[in-house]
């Protein structure tokens, strides 16, 4: 561990890495203002417990619900909720109720379960013009149809019990673990939930804001608007790269769009994160130590990179979940892994590889390893059975979307490999993008964490510093002890896979959390003696200073911010349109022609709220790049809108130099639309061609 801090100390002391970004006056502030909120919350939490018997962390629970209702809104909170309760009962039904002989499966495992689930129906329903509210309704109701058997209540109660009484520490815990019984913990632990309950709160402050990232809008808020308006996705390749990649996750989030528009998406991103912290704390602390696991799930939660999946739409969170649910049901049985927990890790691979190609990859390493350990103890013939069937139902489930893709567009992995599958609705090519090769080397830890933005549209430190500072001693320590070798060659085997082709930071999120539970073992080795856990505490207390300060690296658009918007309806409207003045205005198209418009986005990628066809002029089109970016001269370009047919055209201007195209519709949009409306730089016009 010394020789993995020295490189944090000279990265720190040659990069420009600690160059600060995003913290002015107002979000110091904010920050301070969290910081403080989290303390008393804190505080009081644990005098509650100790006066009433009521256990703290529901305390603060209850707290963080209150909170999403006044950020996010009633009707958000509570679609959420319903889907979060339906979740738990379906993972709850797969993975059985406690007995006297096995104790009940942690929540978190069982949410993800659910939410695979869920999100499993969702997208085989996506197809088909029956994504109404009244329909998701009906398959809520359907999820928590069980709660009317008995043993299924009996369970959710006994949940709900010890939620809300105080944990009782189990005796097998260290030593430093068995002293954390007093109404105000001293010392590092009290530091540590502090800080934990601060991540939350500031997370979700980040989370409530008006989305701003062009990828969020353009394809994960996009689709979920266009199911909302229309009830189906049935999206032309041609007109939209993204029409037939595994969109899980988008259908998911359409799910709740359907009630509650976009706070309800980005209060479900919000909550799989708590999830993922949940995974992690809960592995690591059954295994090691109450110490160990609040440690590692900090270090997780504090990455700059964390931040940025947390706080937008983006579809790594839900995926991640799924992923290291695989990883912690398969470190915590081992191979004791039963017949019923290989089919749980089986539904979260599923879901996970119906969301992006990332997730198969995943979902094939993690999947083997689970088979191989069941297969690791002799088993009777109806046990391989039932495990055939369940890896061919799985198998069938997770390719489903990679079927329908290859249907479509003659690509199983459109557009990726697109040089070997020649696809007609993409170049053939390798779908690759430029800035983000060839940088897969030894040593590419120390260059993603100090020179990040060689591996993400952010600042450097975007990584963080926690894999920096601890992941080689978790990899070392992962050799010694058996238990946690088949994950890091897993780990190992996802980032080889993914950084062969591409290096982009938001690509290897998902096997992270693994990472973080061989770091949980190195906690636990450092904490048996005080002098080790003195070190290793003031270790973890700088590395988590460090993420914080580099919080706003992030991501470009997260070095500016202002909470304040999020309690005045006014400054809320004016930061969207400083931000992406595009959305207002495709308000307005909605309100003017509804799910039948067709709007030329010329110079902007914003597509969401927009409940009609967006037409891209961008490389996101292969009729645009067939035959818009051939554009030559005015006439070309009326020729192109005689071609698509759009109804208003979203323009910036001045244009974007990008495409010869924005620069013509510049010279010709006055002869071919109405001005409507102007937002900033943005306008929104009424076609009317000659």
């Amino acid at each position: 561990m010394l020789a993995s801090l020295a490189l944090v100390a000279m990265g720190l002391a040659t990069t420009d890495v600690l160059s600060p970004v995003g913290w002015s006056a107002t979000t110091l502030k904010a920050l301070y203002t969290v910081g403080a909120v989290a303390l008393i919350m804190v505080a009081a939490s644990q005098v509650l417990q100790r006066r009433f018997r009521i256990s703290g962390g529901m305390v603060t629970a209850l707290a963080g619900v209150f909170l999403a209702g006044a950020l996010f809104g009633l009707a958000a909170t509570a679609i959420v909720a319903m889907l979060l309760m339906a979740s738990a009962i379906a993972g709850t039904v797969v993975t059985g109720t406690a007995s006297p002989k096995d104790s009940a499966w942690p929540m978190g495992q069982r949410l993800s379960i659910g939410l695979a689930l869920v999100t499993i129906v969702v997208t085989f329903l996506s197809p088909f013009r029956v994504n109404f509210p009244g329909a998701h309704l009906a398959i809520l109701a359907l999820f928590a149809a069980p709660i009317l058997h008995a043993d299924i209540r009996r369970q959710l109660g006994a949940d709900w019990a010890d939620m809300v009484r105080p944990a009782v520490v189990p005796q097998d815990l260290m030593p430093q673990d068995r002293t954390r019984q007093s109404w105000m913990p001293q010392g590092w632990m009290l530091l540590w939930r502090v800080a934990a309950v601060a991540l939350a709160l500031f997370f979700m402050l980040h989370a409530a804001l008006p989305e701003r990232y062009h990828d969020a809008l353009a394809v994960h808020l996009y689709v979920a608007s266009y199911v909302a308006a229309h009830g189906e996705w049935s999206y032309d390749p041609g007109l939209f790269v993204f029409a037939v990649i595994p969109l899980a996750v988008d259908f998911l989030y359409a799910h709740v769009y359907l009630f509650a528009g976009e706070p309800a998406v980005k209060l479900l991103n919000y909550i799989t994160f708590l999830v993922i912290v949940a995974l992690i704390r809960g592995a690591v602390a059954r295994r090691y130590g109450a110490s160990a696991g609040l440690i590692a799930a900090l270090l997780f939660a504090s990455m700059p990179l964390t931040l940025v999946e947390s706080a937008s739409s983006f579809i790594e969170n839900p995926l991640t979940m799924w992923v290291t649910a695989a990883a912690v049901i398969i470190l915590d049985r081992g191979r004791s892994l039963t017949l019923r927990a290989v089919a749980a890790v089986m539904i979260v691979l599923a879901a996970a590889a119906l969301s992006k190609v990332h997730g198969a990859i995943a979902a094939t390493l993690l999947g083997l390893l689970a088979t191989s350990l069941y297969l690791g103890k002799r088993r009777r013939s109806i046990e391989l059975l039932g495990l055939a069937g369940c890896l061919v139902l799985a198998a069938a489930t997770a390719l489903s979307s990679y079927i329908h893709a290859y249907w479509i567009s003659g690509n199983p992995v459109f557009p990726f490999f697109n040089n070997v599958f020649k696809s007609p609705f993409y170049q053939p090519v390798q779908f690759v993008d430029g800035r983000w090769i060839n940088r897969f080397k030894l040593d590419l830890l120390y260059q993603a964490t100090f020179h990040s933005d060689h591996f993400l549209e952010a600042y450097n430190g975007a990584l963080g510093f926690s894999l920096m500072a601890f992941l080689g001693t978790g990899l070392v320590a992962a050799v010694i002890y058996r238990q946690m070798r088949w994950l890091a060659l897993a780990f190992l085997a996802f980032i080889c896979a993914i950084g062969f082709s591409t290096q982009y930071l938001r690509y290897f999120y998902p096997i992270l959390p693994v990472a973080f539970l061989l770091i949980g073992l190195v906690a636990s080795l450092y904490l048996v003696r005080p002098r080790m856990a003195l070190v290793f505490n003031l270790a973890v207390a700088v590395v988590l200073c460090l993420n914080v300060y580099k919080l706003n690296a992030g991501g470009w658009i997260m070095a500016s911010y202002d909470f304040r918007v999020l309690f005045d309806p006014q400054k809320a409207k004016r930061y969207e349109q400083a931000f992406v003045p595009e959305k207002s205005l495709l308000r307005l198209v909605n309100q003017l022609q509804g799910r039948s418009s067709r709007v030329l986005l010329s110079g902007v990628s914003s597509a969401a709220p927009l409940e009609g066809t967006a037409l891209y002029t961008s490389w996101f089109s292969k009729d645009f790049s067939d035959s818009g970016t051939a554009a030559k001269s005015g006439a070309d370009v009326e020729a192109y809108l005689h071609r698509v047919k759009p109804t208003f055209i979203v323009h910036r201007s001045p244009p974007e130099p990008s495409y010869a195209f924005h620069g013509l519709l510049d010279a010709e949009i006055g002869r071919l639309g109405r001005k409507i409306a102007t937002m900033g730089s943005v306008t929104l016009y009424e076609v009317r061609l000659p």
